[in-house]
């Protein structure tokens, strides 16, 4: 099914169409576009965008990385990417967020949220 801005019928997907393996390709897939159109426009809206699908691909990331107990570190920055896509998706961006969607459309959003030496 194509898109009709006309009719308003948009094609959809239904989770009985994704295994949880495909979802994940997807969200990655996803915070990767939108990081690239939210660096090139700067828009509030793309960055609200590429927000949802950077938190939460980094927070189910955080989770698959840390062996069992998660350690304090591990809980904040599970934390942190809850709040910015929580935030994102109610609409409200939190400041602190801003510069790492500020790097530039060269920079992949997993490079600019690597933690600096």
């Amino acid at each position: 099914m194509k898109a009709d801005r006309a009719s308003g019928k948009f094609p959809t997907l239904a989770q009985k169409h994704l295994s949880g393996a495909e979802s994940i390709i997807l969200v990655r897939w996803l915070a990767a576009i939108c990081w690239d159109i939210a660096a090139k426009t700067g828009s509030h809206h793309d960055r609200l965008r590429a927000s949802v699908f950077i938190g939460l691909d980094q927070l189910r990331d955080t989770f698959a990385k840390c062996p069992g107990v998660p350690s304090e570190q591990e809980l904040e920055k599970a934390e942190f990417f809850k709040d910015l896509y929580q935030g994102a998706l109610l609409g409200a961006l939190a400041s602190v967020p801003l510069h790492v969607l500020n790097q530039g459309p060269r920079q992949s959003y997993k490079t600019a949220l690597s933690p600096k030496p």
